[in-house]
């Protein structure tokens, strides 16, 4: 990605999101959000950068109630 960004570290990105770090972190590895594990000096440490994150997020939602397939044909019981 070019960008004049910063990227941000697991913790910075927990607070951004209002997650916790293992939640973040487990995200990452799932590839639920973008993130990057640089090499060299800092290698094995998540960097992301928010902007990115947020357009993942984003394009993910949908709008209105997210209703299982599965559910669908169902008949709701009071």
């Amino acid at each position: 990605m070019l960008t004049d960004e910063e990227p941000v570290d697991i913790v910075e990105m927990a607070r951004i999101l209002k997650l916790h770090v293992d939640t973040v972190r487990t995200m990452a590895r799932t590839k639920a959000i973008p993130g990057h594990k640089p090499t060299g000096k800092a290698r094995g440490t998540w960097r992301f950068y928010p902007s990115e994150v947020r357009e993942h997020l984003d394009a993910q939602r949908q709008p209105g109630w997210n209703q299982s397939p599965q559910s669908r044909g169902r008949k709701r019981v009071a």
